[in-house]
């Protein structure tokens, strides 16, 4: 399970509900433990809910029990592992990240800091710094899409003291690290 406090401050907000600017946030994520496993199901899962027709979301509203809901987050997550994540073009984000354990796929984090910005449909992750099993690591990292026919990405990572058979085991396919 994830347990985080997130803190910060939101700027531009009435102006954004009326369609005359951006939301801007700046804030830090600090946490004893982060799922990203989790957190990234419920992406694809609200990504799933997004493309379903307003009858079926109105049914789902109106049930009383989480269970439906869990399920329906359930299948959809199964069925949409790698969804498209069209980043919004109103918001712009800048988020430390401070986290004691994390879990990613198979990997198991420790020490996670980061520096998260989200500006103009791109989406940086700076100075990322993790240990793992299998060794340290160092990574940056960009995801932008302009439009769902218009993505980019790219990463540098560096990994120190590597032991080559964790690390194999523990690195999944880059289809699962970077959806397209």
């Amino acid at each position: 399970n994830s347990i985080f406090n997130l803190s910060g401050r939101v700027d531009g907000l009435k102006r954004a509900m009326l369609g005359r600017g951006n939301i801007g946030f700046n804030g830090k994520i600090v946490a004893d433990t982060i799922n990203f496993n989790q957190i990234l199901k419920a992406v694809n899962g609200g990504i799933a809910y997004m493309g379903r027709s307003q009858t079926y979301k109105d049914s789902l509203a109106g049930e009383i029990s989480e269970d439906a809901v869990e399920q329906f987050m359930s299948s959809t997550a199964q069925a949409s592992e790698s969804a498209l994540i069209v980043l919004p073009g109103n918001l712009n984000a800048v988020v430390g990240l401070d986290v004691k354990y994390g879990v990613y796929s198979n990997i198991v984090l420790h020490k996670i800091g980061s520096s998260v910005t989200l500006k103009e449909r791109c989406l940086k992750i700076s100075d990322f710094d993790a240990l793992t099993d299998a060794g340290s690591m160092s990574m940056s990292a960009f995801y932008a899409t302009r439009s769902k026919n218009d993505i980019s990405t790219g990463f540098d990572l560096e990994l120190k003291d590597v032991l080559v058979e964790k690390f194999i085991k523990a690195t999944p396919a880059i289809d699962s690290l970077l959806p397209m």
